[in-house]
């Protein structure tokens, strides 16, 4: 059995590499091996592991991508889609199914433009295990694909994926809840140009943390100007206090009348 073993010579440690083993009924040391001092040791695991590196690497992206695909694959999209769009093209590296899933592929792991994807592509190794070279991704592939499905299509393409998803995930669909607390709402300016904006709470209502919200004034100067509001007493906007007990613009009490 082999274990270290420090000496300390001249009041520094030096490693020995001891082996073991039983003589005649007895432990005995059988070999013993110079290591040197810690830096020797760490010396030479530094050139152990400078020998085995190699000389030049490639970092792919690889865990989201696979996964990725194979849910599109699991699902079966680019097969429903050739089958509802027909057959591809003869001048086509790829179906129109295998196109478009990888346009919903590169939307899931790192969305960008039609005309990047081959760039993007050569980073992944998606082409080991989809067997599709990044020279068969341009761009106007891509675009063919996209105009080779109509409307009608692209609705019976939508209703057969929903089938696969619930097929597989074993989705119960007995019932259907839809929260559109996030829905981005349309705002009519009035001139011709719409404004998206973002949900906002109602007038009135507490905002996060139980604050009221302030409001903007564009949308105070959105809301319907009503007519002022003036009291007898009080010749301004702002309404009358409410009286106290005591106070003389309530009248004499009954007892008093």
């Amino acid at each position: 059995m082999a274990s270290l073993y420090k000496k300390v010579i001249s009041g520094k440690p030096y490693w020995y590499l001891r082996e073991m083993g039983w003589v005649d009924g007895k432990p005995k040391m059988i070999s013993e091996r110079y290591l040197g001092s810690a830096a020797d040791i760490g010396a030479l695991l530094d050139a152990r592991e400078a020998a085995i590196l190699p000389e030049r690497t490639r970092h792919l992206a690889f865990g989201d991508v696979a996964a990725a695909w194979g849910v599109l694959q699991d699902l079966g999209v680019a097969a429903i889609i050739d089958e509802v769009a027909g057959a591809r093209r003869a001048d086509a590296r790829a179906s129109t199914g295998t196109y478009l899933a990888l346009a919903a592929l590169n939307r899931i792991v790192a969305p960008c433009s039609k005309l990047a994807f081959g760039d993007w592509w050569k980073t992944t190794a998606a082409d080991r295990f989809t067997g599709i070279p990044a020279p068969a991704l341009d761009h106007r592939r891509f675009w063919d694909a996209m105009r080779a499905v109509s409307l009608p299509q692209l609705e019976e393409i939508s209703h057969r994926i929903a089938l696969a998803v619930i097929r597989e995930s074993g989705v119960d669909c007995s019932s259907v809840a839809l929260d559109m607390t996030n829905f981005a709402t349309f705002i009519d300016t009035g001139n011709g140009q719409g404004q998206a904006e973002a949900y906002r709470p109602a007038p009135g209502r507490a905002g996060p943390g139980g604050h009221p919200r302030r409001r903007d004034p564009a949308d105070l100067a959105r809301l319907p100007r009503r007519p002022a509001r003036r009291h007898p007493v009080c010749h301004d906007d702002r309404p009358a206090p409410r009286p106290v007990r005591g106070d003389h613009r309530r009248g004499p009490r009954p007892s008093q009348r």
